[in-house]
């Protein structure tokens, strides 16, 4: 099953956001093709590091979501955990480019 992403780009290194020193977007993830039959999101943890700031995180059906916030030029590991209501978890792991 795959996970839909949206705003999202890959290379390489794996999958990244590229976002100008300042702004402030909202960023998510369609877990639709990922969830079994009559399964629903439980939680959903959004870990960033100094240099980005993460805010507002929401669950909304089988999309989760979360602005972030360009503080610092720099790239940054973050992570997403999801879990389910059937007790399945999966894990997002991405960069931030935070352009000068």
């Amino acid at each position: 099953m795959s996970v839909v992403l949206r705003r999202w780009q890959e290379d390489a290194s794996g999958l990244y956001i590229e976002m100008p020193i300042t702004e402030k977007a909202d960023f998510g993830v369609d877990w639709t093709d990922y969830l079994a039959a009559g399964e629903t999101i439980s939680t959903a943890s959004w870990t960033v590091p100094a240099g980005v700031t993460q805010s507002g995180a929401a669950i909304a059906g089988a999309v989760t979501s979360t602005f972030l916030e360009a503080v610092t030029a720099g790239s940054y590991l973050c992570s997403l955990s999801m879990t389910t209501s059937g007790g399945r978890r999966r894990p997002v792991s991405f960069r931030v480019v935070v352009l000068a």
